[in-house]
C-alpha cells in the first residue's frame, strides 16, 4: 500500500472589478507520496491488484489472491499473472465483489498488507479452506508486519486468520464470520480495531498449533509475546464485537507471555475500549478473559486499561463431568462474564463496564462454576480500581456444590470480586476497590448473591476469612446485604431497563425514572464520560450508563425527543453546538461584507 501525505492548502485570491471585490476560496489537496519521504524501502514495495472470482491458480492473464501471495513470498514473479514482490511492505489490493478460494491460502513468509474496498464491499469466501496464516519458529528474526483492512472473510476452515509467531498484527475494519475458530492472532504487538467476529463455531482441538488453546475456540484470541527482553508485548483493541460464536471457549481471549530464554520483559500492556462480547455459547468459558502466563504467580507488571466494555448474554453449559485433579488450582472452571488473572501494574483502570445476563449451567460435577466479574491477582501487584460498573443478572445453576462455593462462609454466591493470592503461602486478600457501581440480580440456584466471604481453607491452607466484596470507595449500590458498605437497595434491579442500543458503540442498560442510581454517584477525577461517551456531570449516575436530559426509555416511542435520546446526547450540548455554528456563520458574513464594501 502506498501511503499518501495529504496537505490541504487554503488559497484566498482577491479580484477587484469596478466597485466590487470578489473573494475566491479554493481548497486544493496536494498529495505527496509517502514513498518520496520515507526513502527507498517504501519506494521498492510492490502494489498488486487481484481480481474477484475463483482463486484457482492458472496462467490466464488474471492475477489471483493466492498467486499474489506466492509472488510476495518468493519476492519474484513466480506466477506470470502478477507482479513480483519486491519490498518490505508489499500490498495486495482486493477488489469489490467476492474472491472464492479453491485451496488454503499459502502460508505467509514475508511482511504483507492486504486492503479491500470495504467490509461490506469486499468478501473472501474461503469455501471451507484455511484463511490467512503464518507459522514461524522462535528462531525467526521477528521482522514480520501484517496488516489487513476493509474486507470480510467467511466460510474459513480451521480459522479465518491464524498467526503463531509474527512480530506485528493489525486488523482494521475486518469481519470474520461463519468460519471455524474466527481469528487467532499472535505477535509482539497486536492491534484490532473496528472489527467483528461473529457466528464462528469450532470443535477443533487447537493444541497442535497453540499450547494455550488445549480445546476448541471461536471468536478472537490474542497472544502477545516478546522475542527480546526489550520488547513490550502490547494489545490495543477498540470498537470490536465478538458475538454468537460457539465452541468450548468463546468470546475474546487475551494471553500475555512475558519471558524470553528465562528472562522477563519489563511489562505488558493491554488497552481495551468500546468492545462487546455478546451472546456467545460455550461448554467451558464464554468470556472476555485477560490472562498473564502464570496467572496469580505472574511476576511481570501488566498495565490494564479497560473502558466502555459490555459482556452480556453469554452462556456456558457443561456437557460432561470434568473432575478436578490435584486440587483447586488445577481445576478447569466453567466461567462466563469477565475474568482477569495476573499481576497488575500501578497504571491500571477499569471503567464503564457492563457485565449482564450471563449464565453458567453445570449439572455434572463440583467444578468451580461462575458468572459475573472475577479476578485472581498476584499479591505483589497493585489492586484493581473499578469505576461505574454495572454487574447485573448473572446466573449460576449447579446441582453439586462447587469446591469453590464450599469456601463461601457468608453469602450464597460471589458474582463480583477480585482476589489476591500470595503464592508463597497461599494466603488471600481482597484486591479491588469499587466506586459508583451497581451489582444486582446475580443469583446462584435462584438465590440472590453478589458478595460473600471465603475461607482460605478451601485452598488447602490454614483457615482465614477474606471478604471478597470490592472495597467500597463510595456510591456503590447492591441488592445483596453481604456487599460490605454498599447502599442496600433490594429492588434496584427493577429500576433498570433492558440491555440495548442506547447510542455509542456498546449496548448499555439505561436507568428507569426514579432509579436510586440516578444522580447518586460521586465525581471521580478522570472519569468524564459514560460507556457511550456521554459527559458525566458533577453528580453522576451509578453504573455504566449516564442519564441525560431528554433520555427516553420507551422502546415503542418514535417521537423526536426519544430519537435524540438514542444518540446519547444532552440537548443542551446540541443547542450549544448549534449556537456555536451560528456564531461562526455570522462572523464570516460580517467579514465578507467588510471585504465587499
Amino acid at each position: 500500500m502506498s501511503y499518501n501525505l495529504s496537505i490541504n492548502i487554503l488559497a484566498m485570491i482577491q479580484f477587484k472589478t469596478n466597485k466590487k471585490a470578489f473573494i475566491l476560496i479554493v481548497f486544493t489537496a496536494l498529495c505527496i507520496g509517502m514513498s518520496n519521504i520515507l526513502g527507498t524501502q517504501q519506494a521498492e514495495a510492490a502494489t498488486i491488484p487481484v481480481v474477484s472470482g475463483s482463486d484457482a491458480i492458472s496462467a490466464d492473464g488474471q492475477c489471483r489472491l493466492s498467486e499474489a501471495i506466492e509472488n510476495i513470498n518468493d519476492q519474484a514473479q513466480s506466477n506470470s499473472d502478477c507482479s513480483a514482490g519486491d519490498g518490505a511492505n508489499d500490498t495486495i489490493i482486493l477488489p469489490s465483489g467476492t474472491v472464492t478460494l479453491s485451496n488454503d491460502l499459502p502460508e505467509l513468509t514475508e511482511p504483507l498488507i492486504v486492503e479491500g474496498a470495504g467490509k461490506t464491499t469486499t468478501t473472501i469466501d474461503a469455501d471451507g479452506n484455511l484463511g490467512f496464516n503464518a507459522d514461524f519458529s522462535s528462531s525467526d528474526t521477528g521482522l514480520y508486519d501484517y496488516r489487513f483492512s476493509n474486507f470480510t472473510i467467511t466460510g474459513a476452515d480451521f480459522a479465518g486468520f491464524i498467526f503463531t509467531q509474527p512480530s506485528s498484527i493489525n486488523l482494521s475494519n475486518v469481519l470474520v464470520e461463519d468460519s471455524v475458530s474466527g481469528a487467532i492472532l499472535s505477535g509482539i504487538t497486536v492491534t484490532v480495531t473496528n472489527s467483528d467476529f461473529q457466528n464462528n463455531t469450532s470443535s477443533y482441538d487447537l493444541s497442535s498449533v497453540s499450547p494455550y488453546h488445549p480445546s476448541s475456540f471461536a471468536g478472537v484470541s490474542v497472544i502477545t509475546f516478546p522475542i527480546a527482553t526489550t520488547d513490550i508485548p502490547t494489545l490495543t483493541m477498540s470498537n470490536v464485537t465478538s458475538s454468537n460464536n460457539s465452541a468450548h471457549k468463546t468470546g475474546v481471549d487475551i494471553i500475555n507471555l512475558t519471558s524470553v530464554g528465562g528472562d522477563d520483559v519489563s511489562k505488558v500492556v493491554n488497552t481495551i475500549s468500546n468492545t462487546s462480547v455478546l451472546d456467545n455459547s460455550a461448554t467451558g468459558n464464554a468470556i472476555l478473559s485477560v490472562f498473564q502466563d502464570g496467572g496469580p504467580s505472574a511476576t511481570v507488571p501488566m498495565e490494564l486499561d479497560v473502558d466502555s466494555v459490555t459482556i452480556a448474554g453469554n452462556s456456558v453449559t457443561a456437557t460432561s463431568s470434568n473432575p478436578v485433579v490435584g486440587g483447586y488450582f488445577n481445576s478447569q472452571p466453567y466461567t462466563t462474564g469477565m475474568s482477569v488473572n495476573g499481576k497488575l501494574a500501578d497504571v491500571q483502570n477499569l471503567k464503564n463496564v457492563t457485565v449482564a445476563n450471563n449464565t453458567a449451567t453445570n449439572l455434572f460435577d463440583d467444578q468451580p462454576t461462575m458468572s459475573g466479574f472475577q479476578g485472581v491477582l498476584n499479591s505483589e501487584g497493585s489492586d484493581m480500581t473499578i469505576y461505574n460498573a454495572t454487574i447485573v443478572n448473572n446466573l449460576v445453576t449447579q446441582t453439586d456444590e462447587s469446591i469453590y462455593e464450599t469456601g463461601i462462609t457468608t453469602g450464597n454466591n460471589v458474582a463480583f470480586y477480585v482476589l489476591k493470592i500470595n503464592i508463597s503461602d497461599f494466603t488471600t486478600s481482597i484486591a479491588s476497590t469499587s466506586i459508583n457501581s451497581i451489582s444486582a440480580g446475580n443469583k446462584r440456584n435462584g438465590i440472590i448473591g453478589t458478595c460473600g466471604m471465603i475461607d482460605s481453607a478451601v485452598f488447602g491452607i490454614p483457615s482465614a476469612l477474606t471478604d471478597l466484596t470490592p472495597t467500597n470507595q463510595g456510591s456503590n449500590i447492591s441488592d445483596d446485604s453481604h456487599c460490605t458498605g454498599y447502599q442496600l437497595k433490594p429492588n434496584v434491579l427493577s429500576t433498570l431497563d433492558t440491555l440495548k442500543d442506547n447510542g455509542g458503540f456498546v449496548p448499555t442498560i439505561a436507568l428507569l425514572p426514579g432509579s436510586p442510581a440516578i444522580g447518586a454517584g460521586g465525581q471521580v477525577l478522570g472519569i468524564s464520560t459514560d460507556a457511550r461517551g456521554v459527559p458525566r456531570p458533577s453528580n453522576p449516575d451509578v453504573g455504566a450508563y449516564q442519564t441525560v436530559l431528554g433520555d427516553s426509555i420507551e422502546t415503542s416511542s418514535n417521537d423526536s425527543d426519544s430519537a435524540l435520546a438514542d444518540t446519547g446526547q444532552d440537548i443542551s450540548i446540541v443547542i450549544a453546538i448549534v449556537l456555536s455554528i451560528l456564531t461562526i456563520c455570522i462572523g464570516i458574513a460580517g467579514y465578507r461584507r467588510r471585504l465587499l464594501n
